[in-house]
């Protein structure tokens, strides 16, 4: 890792997926380093106790992910007393024995260790609780979860990859929550609407109704007017035909 001289006072160092199989020049950051990600990586134990690496004597570095790397044990991190998270899962970790390294690991509150053959183990949880008594997490489960009495454990993966699967499923909880309330919502309002419609008169309803009767009306009167007009020709017709009769007589 080169070019960090300069940065005294830098806190967080990401440099995860960059296929680094060693771990030095980190002396400008002794004493601020914070956090540092070197998941996806190539490095072993060799690689990680690089004098300018992480066997310095950082004051601050409380956070250490070094997932999906090469590691066999824990002994590069044996000093770190600052540390409270440590992220190891997907390493090569056989026994317990390779983790007693942090025993003396007083501030160490929370470790994921998943998908190391040692995790396979009989008692896993418990025995590692008993090497690091400072513990409250073992991977995504605390100590006397689910977990501790043989429930599944929550964890996807450990490391940077177990606390992504844990806030995704918690932020598509949050989305489905949002979208539930959302049609709750949309259900009301509709229902709303609906309701008011019922209340209202049918405005239109009562102009068709109107109309219609006053159609009526106007065809009555129409008839009669028919009727009237026709009585008067029929009584016009006899008159008309008695005088062409009278007529007639005249001319004879």
């Amino acid at each position: 890792i080169g070019g960090l001289s300069k940065l005294t006072k830098l806190r967080t160092l990401d440099v995860q997926s960059n296929r680094l199989t060693r771990i030095e020049n980190l002396e400008a950051q002794v004493n601020t380093l914070e956090e540092l990600y070197l998941a996806h990586n190539g490095i072993d134990v060799e690689g990680a106790t690089c004098d300018t690496g992480l066997a310095l004597p950082f004051k601050e570095l409380n956070t250490i992910d070094m997932s999906r790397n090469r590691l066999t044990d824990t002994s590069p991190f044996a000093h770190l007393n600052s540390l409270t998270d440590l992220w190891i899962s997907g390493n090569d970790i056989k026994t317990f024995e390779d983790v007693k390294h942090l025993g003396g690991l007083t501030e160490l509150d929370s470790i994921y260790m998943e998908y190391n053959p040692v995790a396979s183990e009989f008692e896993y949880r418990k025995k590692l609780a008993e090497i690091i008594p400072s513990l409250s997490q073992i991977d995504a489960d605390m100590i006397g979860g689910p977990a501790q009495h043989g429930y599944p454990s929550a964890s996807g993966g450990g490391g940077s990859g177990g606390n992504s699967v844990v806030k995704m499923r918690q932020m598509q909880e949050t989305a489905f929550q949002k979208a539930k309330a959302y049609e709750q919502k949309e259900a009301t309002a509709t229902s709303e609407e609906d309701n008011v419609k019922e209340e209202k008169p049918d405005a239109a309803g009562v102009d068709v109704e109107t109309a219609s009767f006053e159609g009526k009306k106007a065809g009555a009167a129409t008839e009669s007017e028919v009727s009237a007009i026709s009585g008067g020709n029929a009584a016009a017709s006899p008159k008309e035909g008695q005088k062409t009769s009278s007529d007639d007589t005249e001319k004879n």
